[in-house]
């Protein structure tokens, strides 16, 4: 869990983009991209399809 949230994190900073801007792209509060990035929880899966379309990253790769 903490593997998808590290990459989410660093693919979210490469793309110069804040929690905010992200949880706004894909309808989702700051604070559950936070939990999500800290390994506090885990998306859904619809989440993380839309975080990896958000971040142009196939969802295989997120999920690795």
């Amino acid at each position: 869990m903490r593997n998808i949230g590290r990459r989410i994190k660093i693919t979210r900073k490469q793309k110069q983009l804040t929690q905010l801007q992200l949880a706004q792209l894909i309808g989702v509060d700051r604070s559950h991209i936070a939990k999500i990035e800290s390994g506090y929880t885990r998306g859904s899966i619809t989440v993380l399809k839309k975080l990896a379309a958000a971040l142009d990253l196939p969802l295989v790769e997120l999920l690795k």
